[in-house]
């Protein structure tokens, strides 16, 4: 092969057995002095085939991340069919841990070129790694880009999806002015369009930053309204999501019994469809609404399950969530000693959870 040559006079690395790195050197010989000499239609040609390459392999570990997430018809979906990387979550998760750099770049360079759908379907594609990553940042990013670009191309159906996935992230991260910012402003689009899943979506997305927002009478309506659709559609997913919803409201409302139930009717829910991570929140929510009862006894039981959960599924946000509750319940207790090690290891897994989305960070900054 060319690469093994390469590799025999040092001119590239390889990684691993499917991971190559190029010399910064040979990097700026190919881009000065053999680049201008190829034709730029060449060149185009195969920027799409890097771009609609990394789409396709993003996809795939989509899907396999969460199988059951609503994905509006591709405008790239005519994918070859070419031995894949990984074939079970885990694979894909571990895939995309170690590609998301370089899936971001791509989407930055689709934009730069003007290319726009391949721009916005990265962008989506890399929403739900994001979310069980906790990387705002390049999620930001990404859907900025994927803003622009929809804007450039006249594409209202795209702009709606990307304004809306935006103000997930800002609402993810505590920033929720923002969030509800992109929210409206992506309700109205789908309004526009008639389109009854992002209508309900959005309504269930204000919902829940309202509920952050302390706005518990706006919020509970929203989720009770997106429940109603969404049991109406059939979209199980989405409908245990806004029942966890109802339950941290219910929660937060000291309406705790009612709360229980409802986080472990959505548990029960995710373990039917397959969703990991969502069993983990759920288990985390019926341990917060434990702890808020005074059944500490219960919540610490479900806080150790969601802690080897979450662990299982690879998330350390959850995971943390889970140690800082059980830090709270030997501060409860009385036990301060062994309350500060459980959440200096919480820090250690994810640093700085925030008191505006999490009551398990609340009660330790109370603490």
């Amino acid at each position: 092969m060319l690469t093994d040559g390469l590799a025999d006079v040092h001119l590239v690395v390889y990684e691993s057995s499917d991971r190559i790195a190029i010399h910064d050197l040979v990097r700026q010989f190919a881009r000065n002095l053999l680049l201008p000499y190829v034709p730029v239609e060449e060149q185009y040609s195969a920027v799409r085939r890097l771009l609609e390459h990394g789409l396709r392999l993003a996809v795939t570990a989509d899907k396999l991340l969460t199988p059951q997430r609503y994905r509006p018809p591709a405008i790239l979906d005519d994918f070859p069919t070419r031995p894949m990387p990984f074939n079970d979550r885990a694979a894909a998760v571990a895939w995309l841990e170690a590609e998301w750099r370089c899936l971001v770049a791509l989407c930055r360079t689709a934009a730069e070129r003007g290319l726009h759908s391949l721009c916005w379907q990265l962008a989506f594609a890399l929403r739900e790694f994001f979310y069980l990553a906790k990387l705002w940042g390049p999620w930001i990013e990404t859907h900025q880009l994927a803003v622009e670009s929809a804007r450039a191309a006249g594409v209202r159906m795209w702009l709606a999806i990307s304004l809306g996935n935006l103000g997930v992230a800002y609402a993810d991260r505590g920033d929720l002015t923002k969030a509800v910012d992109h929210f409206q402003q992506s309700l109205v689009l789908y309004q526009q369009l008639g389109d009854e899943h992002g209508i309900v979506n959005t309504i269930s997305n204000l919902a829940w930053a309202e509920l952050y927002l302390g706005e518990y009478g706006k919020s509970l309506d929203g989720l009770r309204t997106a429940l109603k659709h969404y049991r109406r559609l059939g979209n199980r997913r989405n409908a245990a999501i806004a029942l966890r919803g109802i339950a941290l409201l219910e929660a937060e409302l000291e309406f705790c019994p009612a709360a229980v139930q409802h986080a472990q009717q959505a548990r029960k829910e995710f373990s039917t469809l397959g969703l990991e991570l969502d069993v983990v929140m759920s288990v985390n929510c019926s341990a917060w609404a434990h702890f808020r009862l005074g059944d500490h006894q219960a919540a610490g039981a479900d806080y150790e399950e969601a802690l080897a959960l979450a662990e299982g599924c690879g998330s350390r946000y959850e995971m943390a969530r889970a140690v800082t509750g059980l830090g709270n319940i030997y501060q409860a207790s009385g036990d301060r000693e062994k309350a500060a090690k459980l959440w200096a290891r919480a820090d250690t897994l994810y640093g700085g959870l925030e008191p505006v989305m999490l009551g398990e960070a609340r009660v330790r900054l109370a603490s």
